[in-house]
């Protein structure tokens, strides 16, 4: 096992190369306050004019079945809603942060992108589902990952060329090759984004063997072993077996529960990919 790389060097240097993340906590942020306006959720997003741009572009399309096309961001706001135009940014946020190669991981643009789309969907259904945050849910399903760019980018900066090869589990590879896993540093990284707390002890907490409570770490956990056996582009049969039974009990699902939160997702997913246009990329 490689010496334990110090990633709290590194973490400042992450999260001042991806800006946007930033803005999508202080967005989520005032989502959740009841007295916030259209207005004040605009003025933070009109900060990033790409953003805006494709915001009003995606709110246009034929997901959200608008009459009147929007030719500004409130009016978008506005006609789509609150909690749509959050998951647009999201994913163009996403985008812009999972849409380059993690070399030492080996893991290309496009599967980066979607796994965390995927999850994101996935930890959302499962959490209203249960009668939990189901915002935060999406945030963390989103964000799960994000410690691998953390690592990632580590590693290249000290010039180490290690390289995970897939044939062991990545947090096993990732101890090996920096003394850190990527739930613990993701979490880290999260928090110096300023997103909700619930988010950054779900993301931490994802990798435990046992849950504890039926909480948004257990459906971090539960997105994690279905897309496991699913695929991250839902593109397998979902199968039970008996850590997602173990996991769904912990929740107090059943598969029937599952199984409908599942073609929710794998639905809702093919229509994102479809318009962020990476369906047949794979």
């Amino acid at each position: 096992m490689a010496a334990p790389y110090d990633l709290s060097r590194h973490l400042p240097r992450v999260a001042g190369l991806f800006p946007l993340p930033q803005v999508m906590a202080r967005a989520a942020a005032k989502v959740r306050d009841p007295d916030a306006s259209i207005e004040d959720l605009a003025a933070i997003l009109v900060l990033d004019p790409s953003l805006v741009s494709t915001v009003i572009r995606l709110s246009n399309s034929p997901c959200f079945n608008v009459r009147t096309p929007s030719a500004t961001l409130v009016e978008a706001i506005q006609r789509v809603g609150l909690r749509e135009i959050m998951r647009i940014v999201s994913c163009c946020i996403a985008e812009a942060v999972y849409r380059r190669e993690l070399r030492h991981y080996r893991i290309p643009p496009e599967v980066f992108w979607e796994s965390g789309i995927a999850a994101a969907l996935l930890a959302e259904t499962l959490a209203r589902t249960c009668g939990l945050p189901a915002d935060e849910a999406y945030l963390a399903g989103l964000m799960r990952e994000i410690g691998m760019v953390v690592i990632d980018h580590a590693l290249s900066a000290e010039g180490d060329a290690a390289q995970w090869d897939c044939t062991v589990p990545v947090r096993d590879w990732e101890r090996s090759a920096c003394g850190h896993e990527h739930p613990e540093i993701g979490a880290a990284l999260l928090r110096q984004w300023g997103f909700p707390d619930g988010v950054c002890v779900a993301v931490a907490g994802q990798g435990d063997a046992v849950a504890t409570a039926a909480d948004l770490t257990a459906v971090l956990r539960l997105t994690n072993l279905v897309l496991e056996t699913s695929g991250c582009d839902f593109s397998l049969p979902l199968r039970p077996d008996a850590a997602v039974g173990s996991a769904l009990a912990g929740l107090g699902l059943d598969f029937e529960q599952l199984a409908a939160a599942h073609t929710d997702a794998r639905e809702r997913f093919r229509a994102l990919r479809a318009e962020f246009g990476t369906a047949g990329q794979r």
